[in-house]
């Protein structure tokens, strides 16, 4: 049984070393927190409202990037594919 614990340890640690949460992750992320401040001023609701606009900006620009590199990458496959093939005939 204690082998088993700190095989779990030890496998834990090295997946938390080797994790790196993506863009959308992030923009969530700074969403809760945003969406938890409370504002005590019109100005500071403001600022929240500029804030909140900003990261809904940030997450349809960056899902819009994701994509076109999804798009290059299926292009970049169909190239190496296709040059491939011509090197085999």
């Amino acid at each position: 049984m204690k082998n088993n614990n700190e095989f779990h340890k030890i496998y834990n640690i090295l997946m938390l070393e080797n994790f790196k949460p993506d863009i959308s992750s992030y923009i969530q992320n700074l969403n809760e927190i945003i969406e938890s401040m409370k504002p005590y001023s019109l100005k500071e609701k403001r600022k929240l409202e500029i804030a909140k606009s900003h990261i809904r900006e940030i997450k349809y620009r960056s899902n819009k990037l994701l994509e076109q590199i999804r798009i290059l990458e299926e292009e970049k496959i169909k190239m190496l594919e296709e040059k491939s093939n011509k090197e085999e005939k």
